[in-house]
């Protein structure tokens, strides 16, 4: 499919996650390859769980489906097998469970994925690939070889008070030479000649055979990003920021603020309490209006006229990828119900403002002097930028 066709780009924005339902097969089966992904997990995921297995990392359960509306859907992802650094990316998001009951051996780490009432399959996608994007390439040591030796170890504990007889046969069978290679082949397995191993597939040994050089950076954490990247933000509200303030929870469990209600996962609560920090370090709302919040892109201030009303959810996410400045501007209420956008969008939080709106926008962090300063260096917009098609919805909080 052409994606850059208008045409065929708005039939995938309307496809809608009613759409999708469970797929019940695909408990505990084996991927032997990238190709079976399309096939045992559901399609809004499936980019996701693609990527996640081209960085070597086992996921063990995954949902996004007609349920998991106005909830949240997840990639549930081997807690053990991860490197220590995807352990802390992981972390971030969720704590790890047992995914059999009384068995710690398997943790799972459910890494939630946002899913509003509105949302379309590709929403949920970009949401999804969005927070696959974080992790490190790792080592997959959660795939391994299978020699004679052991093969027949396990064999003998499975059939040996049973059958002794047939285990000593299959023993002198399989020591034959070349039975062995001949055995595996006709299962359908890979066999490595060299080392004498048999694998599931050979795409499954190529990748525990890949030379891996782990990075031995930490993930950094909002706070962190923002003061690296945005410095003016964290000057502003270095000394309201509390990382042990008492977050509000609703009865299912989630962060409440006066934006919504949000996942109650440790990089949540951070950008919730960054969020506070930010609102107690500006000016109060005039009574009467309503403030939009932008995270622009380098030198598009006071250009791009989308804007959203959910700094935690929304505008510090985009801010993080986008590597601008945060802004914001007050404007009526009234003139806000007239700039809502409708459709493919997040229901109620975003904004189409005219230019006689934003030539009011405010920059946070700097001076009146200095606002001016960046204003003036804003670059106007190419011309399919700023149209409604900026994909708000692609950063998952």
């Amino acid at each position: 499919m052409d994606h850059n066709n208008p045409l065929n780009r708005k039939s995938v924005e309307k496809s809608s996650l009613t759409e999708v339902l469970p797929i019940v097969k695909n408990f505990n089966l084996p991927v032997l390859s990238k190709e079976d992904i399309k096939d045992l997990v559901e399609k809004p995921l499936v980019k996701a769980c693609e990527i996640f297995w081209d960085k070597n990392i086992k996921t063990l359960e995954s949902s996004a489906n007609i349920k998991d509306i106005k909830g949240s859907g997840y990639i549930g992802l081997d807690f053990n097998s991860l490197s220590p650094e995807n352990k802390e990316i992981a972390k971030q998001y969720a704590e790890p469970h047992e995914l059999y009951v009384n068995d710690p051996n398997v943790l799972s780490v459910r890494i939630p994925v946002a899913i509003n009432e509105s949302d379309t399959i590709e929403m949920v996608s970009n949401k999804a690939v969005e927070i696959a994007n974080q992790f490190n390439k790792q080592k997959a040591n959660w795939i391994s070889g299978t020699t004679l030796e052991e093969h027949l170890i396990k064999f003998e504990e499975n059939f040996g008070d049973k059958y002794p007889d047939a285990v000593l046969k299959e023993k002198e069978r399989l020591n034959e030479p070349g039975a062995w290679e001949e055995e595996c082949k006709r299962k359908g397995e890979y066999f490595d000649a060299q080392t004498r191993t048999s694998w599931p597939s050979e795409e499954l040994y190529k990748k525990a055979n890949e030379d891996i050089k782990p990075k031995r950076e930490s993930p950094k954490s909002n706070l962190e990003k923002i003061k690296t990247n945005n410095p003016e933000i964290f000057n502003l509200i270095s000394d309201k920021y509390n990382a042990d303030s008492i977050l509000e929870i609703t009865d299912d469990g989630k962060i409440k603020t006066e934006e919504g209600d949000y996942l109650n996962t440790p990089r949540v609560q951070e950008l919730v309490r960054i969020m506070t920090a930010i609102k107690e370090s500006l000016p109060s709302i005039p009574e009467g209006y309503v403030r939009l919040w932008r995270g622009n892109r380098k030198n598009e201030v006071g250009k791009n006229p989308q804007y959203t009303n959910s700094l935690s959810g929304i505008a510090l996410p985009f801010l993080m990828g986008y590597g601008g400045h945060l802004s914001y501007v007050d404007i009526s209420k009234e003139d806000a119900e007239k700039c809502l956008k409708t459709g493919a969008v997040a229901e109620g939080a975003e904004f189409m403002l005219p230019k006689e709106l934003l030539s009011n926008v405010q920059i946070v962090g700097f001076s009146e002097e200095e606002r001016k300063s960046i204003l003036e260096k804003s670059l106007d917009l190419p011309p399919d930028e700023g149209d409604g098609k900026d994909w708000w919805t692609s950063i998952s909080v």
